[in-house]
């Protein structure tokens, strides 16, 4: 894997883990994301503007990023709904256990060639979530996680798990049409007017407005950092294999792990970061393989 790949992607997923912790702390998710994706909207409009002025605004282009978008509202929704019980530490894994999906649709519909290195990179990022998922180190604490899917924490994490999947895909295809500044500023822009609708019929303007006085600074700086962290997978995307990219990626786990359990203070500490170690591991393989 590429040294420059394997850099954006860590920077990337450091600061994705951050933002996760961000909507985790916040009182109404739904409308917190749409608080970040409105004011996302507003901060990188200049960027927007250089865009059209490098000529990369086409038709194709929006025609194609109003379609993503809808992936990614979908992932948006499902991703709330995953932290309004779930801890950041658990569903935070499942969620982007995507990797083998991707890797698997990468060999069979794109025709990725991957090495073995990689193959086991990704199996053993498998077995890490697998493990962030126990509770405890005995038998039963073996089948947890298989158990734990009855909890709606954990659906509404596999759903997100599969739009992960959908639009880890969908970027790489992307990338083949779109500018990645200009994709990722329209992955605000468009969720934006597909979620404001839904947003003004279901939450008060009191609600609203209670979630902006509530923390406006990290809403501005979670609608900063998740453009940012967007961006560099999307360069990464353009010279690298999707496969590789979606498997290194998941080392933001071992973040969203160690954020959840010292500084949300959220249980299992131990049993989770044992499975961090593993995506670690993971990640590395993946990193070093050709």
């Amino acid at each position: 894997m590429h040294p420059l790949a394997v850099t954006l992607v860590l920077i990337s997923a450091a600061i994705h883990a951050w933002r996760e912790m961000m909507m985790k702390k916040s009182h109404d998710k739904q409308i917190f994301i749409w608080l970040i994706c409105t004011t996302a909207v507003v901060i990188f409009f200049p960027m927007f503007v250089y865009e059209v002025w490098q000529g990369h605004l086409t038709q194709t282009a929006v025609v194609l990023s109003m379609g993503g978008a809808i992936t990614h509202s979908i992932y948006w929704y499902f991703m709330s709904r995953s932290y309004e019980k779930g801890d950041l530490s658990h569903v935070y894994p499942i969620m982007r256990s995507a990797p083998a999906l991707v890797f698997i649709i990468a060999v069979l519909f794109l025709h990725e060639r991957v090495t073995t290195l990689a193959t086991l990179g990704v199996v053993t990022i498998v077995a890490g979530i697998y493990a962030i998922n126990m509770k405890s180190v005995t038998f039963r604490g073996f089948l947890e996680p298989l158990q734990s899917f009855g909890e709606r924490s954990t659906r509404f994490a596999l759903l997100t798990m599969l739009m992960v999947t959908a639009y880890s895909i969908q970027d790489k295809i992307m990338m083949q049409h779109v500018s990645p500044l200009l994709y990722s500023y329209f992955t605000v822009v468009f969720p934006t007017l597909y979620w404001t609708p839904f947003v003004l019929k279901t939450k008060s303007k009191a609600a609203i407005t209670a979630e902006w006085n509530k923390s406006p600074f990290d809403i501005i700086l979670t609608a900063i950092i998740a453009m940012v962290s967007y961006s560099l997978i999307l360069y990464a995307l353009t010279f690298e294999r999707v496969s590789y990219v979606s498997g290194l990626r998941q080392i933001g786990i071992v973040f969203g792990v160690l954020l959840g359990g010292h500084l949300l203070k959220e249980r299992h500490k131990w049993i989770r970061l044992t499975g961090s170690g593993l995506i670690f591991a993971g990640t590395i393989l993946i990193a070093t393989a050709p």
